[in-house]
């Protein structure tokens, strides 16, 4: 669509508004699905959904910036969520437990992979690097 008409055409229009809309009910739709889901590698699935629709958030801003901004989170999810997702094969390799609630005691059991967990769970908050002073 946007190699057909252009971002010139469709920004301002209601289409514009309702592709940002879809963008923003999705990462919503994504992050109650990852919460509500009990299957390890399923939450992080769900919550890949939801991280992609700000990708495409960033996109259809139509701007610079948002372009800039979702290549830079394509990069950085992209990384960080094979790191969660090897973490999480080597938890479900090593225990044979796939559901969350069966993950009581795991930090004690497997502590560098669950540290490896923590540090991309927290980098997958997508907070943005402080400004320089």
């Amino acid at each position: 669509m946007l190699f057909l008409v252009g971002p010139d055409y469709i920004r301002g229009t209601w289409v514009q508004t309702t592709l940002l809309c879809l963008t923003l009910f999705t990462v919503f739709m994504g992050s109650m699905l990852a919460f509500k889901e009990k299957l390890f590698k399923k939450r992080l699935a769900y919550s890949s959904v939801s991280q992609v629709s700000y990708v495409l958030f960033g996109l259809m801003l139509f701007n610079t910036t948002g372009f800039v901004g979702a290549l830079l989170h394509m990069v950085s999810h992209a990384v960080i969520k094979n790191l969660l997702f090897m973490t999480a094969g080597a938890i479900i390799y090593m225990t044979h437990k796939t559901y969350v609630t069966q993950f009581k005691g795991i930090g004690k059991e497997m502590p560098v992979t669950m540290w490896c967990f923590a540090i991309g769970s927290i980098a997958s908050l997508a907070f943005p690097p402080p400004a320089r002073l």
